[in-house]
């Protein structure tokens, strides 16, 4: 059975080059096999097979002298994978393979052999590159047969080890009558279970909405205060944070709503659903209850509004 083992890698900043040109010329050859498959494909209609590519590898590594830089094997990898891909779709499991980006949050590369592992000194050596040091917190189980390196949208660097142990798949069993269940979910009855129980739906929404419409009510009610002539803030609006602080530059719609609501003499807001500008309102003279000494905020798609 086959299981993949991920450990981290620390290189170092030489090693991270030497990575980074592994990912691009990997990526310039994924990238111009296929565009060279696409053009073959329109201009004859004939396929080109994956031991052609192959084939052309040492023609471009004279054309393109960086790609000797890097392990070959690699390279014929990234071939291989992109067959895979074509063999995937035309299986109905994935789209058509599309080019490789370098702005891309996952880059890789794959190295079939020539690879070796020290898991005492903690480290990965790797064809044309030093060893690099790694954290193997588990022991791998079998013989390996390949090995991934990649680098996420962070920065942080991972090796994945594709190993084969002795292990047999484990057999799928027939269900048991006494221990299993059949679940039908529904709008009128959350639940249908086979044995013909029946899981009544607890509507939490219309319990919500009319405990809401009791707070919109007390809230109605309540008179300003003296000191500071701000209204007091019903409970669901105080669960959306409070006011943003100096800096910010957005702020939750729903406390924008209700300023807009309480205040209407001193909100500028344009018809146009997209507010293009934020601009910081003056800070009041006291503070709020609640003790937020934030500014408001004047959203307008003119810019500020005369007040």
């Amino acid at each position: 059975m086959l299981r993949a083992y991920r450990f981290r890698l620390y290189p170092t900043e030489a090693q991270k080059v030497l990575l980074g040109q592994h990912f691009g010329c990997c990526r310039f050859v994924y990238n111009r096999a296929l565009s060279l498959k696409h053009e073959t494909y329109r201009r004859d209609r004939t396929n080109l097979s994956q031991a052609a590519i192959s084939a052309m590898l040492p023609g471009w590594k004279k054309e393109y002298p960086f790609l000797a830089d890097v392990n070959a094997q690699s390279l014929q990898q990234t071939i291989k994978h992109l067959f895979d891909a074509y063999s995937q779709h035309f299986k109905h499991l994935a789209d058509l393979p599309t080019y490789r980006s370098k702005h891309s949050p996952r880059q890789s590369f794959t190295v079939p052999q020539a690879y070796a592992f020290d898991v005492n000194r903690g480290t990965v050596k790797l064809p044309k590159i030093e060893a690099v040091k790694a954290v193997f917190h588990r022991q791998i189980v079998g013989v390996s047969r390949t090995l991934t390196v990649s680098r996420n949208s962070v920065g942080r660097y991972y090796i994945s080890v594709l190993a084969k142990d002795d292990a047999e798949l484990p057999c799928v069993s027939a269900p048991i009558r006494d221990q299993t269940v059949g679940i039908d979910l529904g709008l009128k009855q959350y639940a249908t279970l086979s044995t013909g129980e029946i899981v009544d739906n607890p509507r939490y929404l219309k319990t919500s909405l009319q405990r809401l419409k009791v707070l919109q009510r007390r809230l109605s009610r309540k008179q300003r205060d003296r000191r500071t002539g701000t209204k007091p803030r019903s409970p669901w609006q105080n669960a959306t944070g409070p006011l943003p602080i100096n800096g910010a530059t957005s702020c939750t719609s729903s406390l924008l709503d209700w300023y807009a609501k309480t205040k209407p003499s001193q909100w500028s807001r344009s018809v146009s659903p997209t507010w293009s500008k934020i601009t910081r309102w003056p800070r009041p003279s006291r503070t709020p209850r609640g003790g937020c000494s934030s500014p408001f905020w004047n959203i307008s798609a003119d810019g500020p509004g005369k007040h």
